[in-house]
């Protein structure tokens, strides 16, 4: 092995290495993860001329900064805006666990020109998603630039190795930015490393883990040969188990991706969490056989083992979905599956420990398995969720305990079978005399039937008697949620009044613009969506406003703002649109008190206020654009691009006014975004703002009533098609001025 090792390191690092040493070897790479100072001199790394130490261990040297967006690019961290941002890592070996949040990493680096010796960055984890390492000198110049992780083909990798390495650059002064993103538990354990310290290193570490995965490989295969012979299912699920728990080494530790999908990364993520879940489903089963746990124990066998085990076959037919699908659960997905190996962990050795206390003697061996393999595990997941422990120590605990498991299940089995052989004599001397006393035994069965029986119909009797008793509060709790439900939605139906109430009627709309067409269509009884249309003096105004929300949320949201527009149009005589959208912005956030709370309600809106005498109309708009038709033209003018409420970063928000001449034929559309938005077509895709447009145009031309009914049929189709739901309230006003 070391001569294998030591022709790899003197393999260039960019060629892949020869396998012809050692057929089950590793080519070494080196990873590490680096998180950088904020460029004091006392967080650099000084490699001296003549360097005795072979080692760097930086785990209180690095600097780290999270990145919850998901967003953040080298430049972005290069910049003065994240500069400070960094944090000196606290703990020897930095670990997050299982967090979703992306981390960059940033080291300095000082080495003379004089140190002639190969240093490598090394991470200890073979379990990383995705790797961004980046060398960069000291005036922020990207040297070189590495991408690493699972997500990656391993003879992509720089260095062929099981771990993760990574050459220094030439340089003498340089940094390293990490950028560390993924799902896998994020253990950070880096330092930097001689090529003659990787070589000493490898010799150990491969040595630890073909030695634990031989001893585990051989016992699978010496007890599947023992299930060929007796066919005992007890030996089928502890091979199964062996060779997951085979699976589950190799994968962690790198191996698996090397040997056997090296250009298919996409098995990465699957891999060992499926070894994890099949190791645990078939201990479960293994404990089932080998304790008896359906005959000793039904109670527990019917209530809790089998809810369990075909809840782990769920668990294994779901995970493809999770690593392949949907990815943005799957964080959530393994700390569930932490659960499950852990209950499944802590339900076996209840199963050892009451079979102890029923002394049954196999049970003393499954204790005894179970409760090393837990204790050894137990630094392994300390260090998954966070805790900082070096991922060497827990590995050469968790080795020992795996092996010491292995060992102890293997007597057990063999116990087993001696202790079956025991009982098969024990059977046949006490079938001789069952024989001589038959008479009175079948007596005594009859009799222990005739009241098992009877038992049994008392028991049946009290169900019956139960069901009946449950079937009733059933139906009491039934017809009080009808209840409830009606009381509701007739609230809700008596909200719909008062808000329609609230909205100027067709009359009164047609006194002030005779040709005009609302088409205004709800996603619930109420709706976050309203339209305000007033005359005041000379001038008219009219609004298509979207309040956050919808529902009954929306609708109260609704009462307040026609309440406000009505203080400051008919009540202040505001008629400039830029005007009244600051004073309702101002009123709103004074009203919600969003100043001094965390409330960011508001709304999006287009205004037009028409002046006939002057043949002129002007707009503002609050994140909504006004589309107008003059000269079979369409045109569209923007609205300012925030909200009226919600979070004001500014010192003061000043919304655009824009004037339109009217003295030519010219007909507005005010709409809120439900159109838009909406979900449908044949391919399950938004209406989007543009196609509106340009049916808008097309319908220009026709009769209001005509274009009112083609887009309430447009949108009705467009909805259909695509067998959507209506997802937001919708309304569309048009407005034709001669």
């Amino acid at each position: 092995m070391q001569k294998y090792i030591k022709n790899c390191m003197n393999t260039s690092f960019v060629t892949p290495l020869s396998f012809n040493s050692f057929r089950f070897s590793l080519c070494i790479g080196l990873f590490f993860l680096l998180s950088l100072s904020n460029i004091y001199a006392q967080n650099t790394v000084f490699i001296q001329e003549n360097e005795k130490k072979t080692v760097y261990p930086l785990g209180h040297l690095v600097e780290i900064l999270e990145d919850k967006t998901h967003k953040l690019t080298l430049k972005d961290v290069l910049s003065k805006e994240y500069h400070h941002q960094f944090k000196l890592s606290t703990q020897k070996h930095p670990n997050q666990g299982y967090s979703s949040s992306d981390f960059w990493f940033r080291i300095k680096v000082n080495k003379p020109k004089e140190n002639t010796d190969t240093w490598l960055l090394h991470f200890y984890s073979p379990n990383i998603d995705t790797l961004d390492v980046n060398f960069v000198d000291e005036n922020l110049k990207l040297i070189k630039h590495y991408r690493g992780g699972d997500a990656y083909g391993f003879y992509e990798r720089p260095i062929l190795y099981f771990q993760f390495l990574y050459p220094f650059p030439k340089q003498e002064n340089f940094y390293i930015y990490i950028k560390f993103s993924g799902y896998y538990a994020k253990k950070h354990d880096l330092c930097f490393k001689q090529d003659i310290e990787i070589l000493q290193e490898a010799q150990y570490y491969l040595g630890r883990i073909i030695f634990t995965s031989a001893i585990i490989f051989g016992l699978a295969i010496y007890n599947l040969l023992l299930y060929l012979s007796i066919r005992d299912k007890s030996y089928f699920y502890y091979v199964v188990y062996l060779f997951a728990i085979f699976g589950y080494i190799i994968g962690v530790n790198g191996l698996a991706f090397q040997f056997l999908y090296p250009n298919i990364p996409i098995i990465a993520g699957f891999f060992v969490n499926f070894c994890a879940i099949l190791a645990c489903v078939s201990a479960l089963q293994f404990g089932n056989h080998f304790l008896k746990v359906k005959t000793l124990f039904p109670k527990i066998y019917t209530i809790i083992f089998q809810i369990y085990y075909y809840l782990g076959i769920l668990v294994i037919i779901l995970l493809p979905f999770f690593v392949y699908v949907f990815t943005n659960l799957l964080s959530s997905y393994i700390n569930f599956l932490a659960l499950y190996v852990f209950v499944s962990f802590t339900f076996t050795v209840f199963l050892g420990v009451y079979g102890t206390y029923k002394r049954y003697r196999p049970a003393f061996f499954f204790f005894g398995a179970w409760i090393l393999l837990i204790l050894s595990a137990l630094t392994y997941v300390m260090q998954l969720f966070g805790f900082p422990i070096s991922s060497n120590l827990s590995d050469i605990i968790l080795s020992f305990g795996v092996i010491g498991e292995a060992f102890i299940l293997s007597f057990g089995l063999s116990d087993k079978i001696k202790t079956t052989e025991r009982e098969k004599r024990n059977a046949q001397k006490e079938n001789v005399r069952l024989i001589t006393e038959q008479k009175e035994v079948l007596e005594q069965k009859v009799t222990e039937r005739t009241q098992a029986l009877a038992e049994s119909v008392e028991e049946l009797n009290q169900t019956n008697e139960e069901l009946s008793i449950t079937l009733e509060v059933v139906n009491h709790q039934k017809e009080e949620i009808e209840y409830i439900n009606k009381n509701l939605t007739d609230s809700i139906h008596y909200a719909q009044r008062i808000q329609l109430s609230m909205l100027p009627h067709k009359e009164e709309i047609a006194k002030i613009l005779p040709s005009n067409f609302i088409f205004f269509q709800p996603k619930d009884i109420v709706s976050g969506d309203f339209y305000y249309i007033e005359q005041k003096n000379d001038k008219i105004i009219a609004a298509a406003i979207d309040c956050t929300g919808h529902g009954v949320p929306g609708a109260l949201m609704t009462m307040l703002a026609n309440e406000v527009l009505n203080q400051i149009i008919l009540n202040e005589g505001v008629l400039s649109p830029d005007q009244i959208l600051n004073e309702l912005h101002k009123n709103i956030r004074k009203t919600l008190k969003q100043a001094e709370s965390n409330n960011r309600d508001g709304m999006d809106l287009v205004l037009l206020v028409i002046d006939k005498k002057e043949k002129k109309a002007t707009f503002a708009g609050a994140k909504n654009s006004l589309v107008y038709i003059q000269n079979d033209t369409i045109h569209q003018i923007k609205g300012d691009k925030m909200p009226i409420g919600g979070e004001q970063k500014e010192e003061e928000r000043i919304f655009t006014s824009h004037e339109i001449n009217i003295d030519i034929p010219t007909t507005f559309y005010l709409f809120t975004d439900g159109f838009q938005d909406q979900f449908g077509g044949k391919e399950g895709k938004k209406f989007l703002s543009t196609k509106l447009r340009e049916l808008l145009g097309k319908l220009a031309f026709q009769d209001l009533e005509i274009q009112q009914q083609t887009l309430k049929n447009t949108f009705e189709d467009w909805i259909n098609e695509g067998n959507e739901k209506q997802i937001d309230d919708v309304l569309v006003i048009g407005l034709e001025i001669n």
